[in-house]
């Protein structure tokens, strides 16, 4: 499971760093954490998964458990996809 956290956070930064924007994943084990240089960023992430029909906190917090699959983290990591794109259109 470890695992495939440490893929979830790598894709998500990926993402980040591509769209050149202040935010990164860190965390530890099933802890996944948004942080950013500009703190109203972090609330970002969250909109765009509410609107996905996913949920982590609004401060960018999520615990992930054995009952989460890969397609549920390419889902998060999809709806982080989409709100870049809305921010960076140059992209």
């Amino acid at each position: 499971m470890n695992e495939r956290d440490d893929r979830l956070r790598k894709r998500v930064n990926t993402s980040f760093t591509a769209a050149d924007m202040p935010l990164w994943a860190t965390g530890v084990g099933s802890m996944v954490c948004i942080r950013s240089t500009e703190d109203r960023l972090v609330e970002l992430p969250f909109h765009a998964a509410l609107d996905e029909g996913l949920y982590i906190a609004r401060q960018g917090f999520t615990a992930l458990s054995s009952d989460i699959a890969d397609d549920d983290c390419g889902a998060l990591v999809t709806s982080v996809d989409s709100f870049l794109a809305t921010l960076t259109p140059h992209r």
